[in-house]
């Protein structure tokens, strides 16, 4: 993966239905806290201030049949939330069933949604935007179109670099790539896919 350099705007290379209001309040006011976390084993971030809850998989219900990008459903505060394997989504290999799986409960403009990745890696926290950071054109696959830059951690062995991501951007891309599948019918005739407002 080798993104060419472009200006960040914000909102510039979203999906259908995502608007730039919808945009991660970090990027929009040029500082954040950041959930590190792993899916295929890719280091990737997103807005700490989304992320109500951290949970292990112990409470989730299987859909029926198999599907590998959507394997079950969460009971979260009175509410039921589908759940999507972002290991399986950004690169087919499962995060559910790792060692260190967690479901992150994630909070878009006017639902809840969670997604199951490999393993939480703590948080990072910016000042400002800093000049290391590597803008990211639009153009990539979702759910990698919910990428917007790339960012070198200083404290990461190796020079580990974190791909920042867009959660609404990430939800809709991940629905993109699964739905060719029979269980994103059944989850919808459940009425349990959250759409995020326009």
């Amino acid at each position: 993966m080798n993104p060419a350099p472009a200006s960040l705007h914000v909102g510039s290379h979203l999906p259908p239905g995502v608007q730039t209001r919808d945009a991660e309040p970090a990027v929009a006011q040029g500082f954040g806290s950041w959930l590190l976390f792993e899916a295929d084993g890719q280091l990737c971030a997103i807005d700490s201030r989304q992320v109500r809850q951290i949970l292990l998989p112990s409470g989730l219900f299987p859909l029926p049949g198999h599907n590998p990008h959507c394997p079950g459903l969460l009971a979260w505060q009175g509410r039921v939330l589908v759940v999507l394997d972002l290991g399986f989504s950004l690169g087919r290999r499962a995060s559910l069933g790792q060692p260190q799986t967690r479901l992150l409960v994630c909070q878009g403009p006017a639902h809840a949604w969670a997604v199951a990745v490999d393993a939480v890696r703590g948080f990072h926290r910016d000042s400002a935007l800093a000049p290391e950071w590597i803008p990211v054109s639009p153009g990539l696959s979702p759910p990698w179109n919910a990428m917007f830059a790339l960012l070198p951690l200083a404290s990461a062995p190796d020079g580990e670099v974190c791909a920042l991501l867009h959660a609404p951007a990430l939800w809709h891309g991940c629905l993109a790539v699964m739905s060719e599948f029979g269980a994103a019918a059944d989850a919808r005739r459940l009425h349990v896919f959250p759409e995020f407002e326009t």
